[in-house]
């Protein structure tokens, strides 16, 4: 059996930019997401470190509007019901998605886990083990502690 299923499904997709833009304008998208974060996860985060700057880059309508909305906190606040709950791996996410010492090598430049990794900042859940925010017993049980 060959595979070459592949190969014809690129052409399908023609969907216009224009039909896009004027059906998105009259729904207003309560989602908030970092859209850029489903090319690589963290990458929000990686650039907002590196000094991409939300206000520049990421706000309405800037370059790159709508990628980063939920780390530049430019989403239309709807009421939410306790959905901190969701955190149910104590992880480094930093350092899974990056490489093995990134959590540390990010302290060291000044990224502090009480101002930048702590649960409420913008670098939330991205070392979030290697800051003590959370521990992981030898039966599996998390526990998360508070600032």
């Amino acid at each position: 059996s060959s595979s070459s299923s592949s190969s014809s499904s690129s052409s399908s997709s023609t969907t216009t930019k224009s039909s896009l833009t004027s059906s998105s304008l009259t729904a207003v998208d309560t989602s908030c997401e970092n859209k850029l974060d489903t090319m690589g996860e963290g990458l929000c985060a990686l650039y907002t470190a590196n000094g991409v700057d939300c206000d520049e880059y990421f706000c309405d309508d800037c370059t790159y509007a709508g990628l980063c909305d939920e780390l530049c906190d430019f989403c239309i606040e709807v009421e939410e019901e306790d959905e901190v709950s969701t955190n149910d791996e104590c992880k480094d996410q930093l350092d899974e998605n990056i490489g093995e010492g990134e959590c540390s090598f990010y302290e060291e430049s000044g990224y502090a886990c009480d101002e930048f990794f702590c649960p409420t900042c913008a670098g939330k859940g991205y070392c979030d083990s290697f800051c003590g925010w959370c521990s992981t017993d030898v039966d599996g049980t998390i526990t998360w502690y508070e600032r």
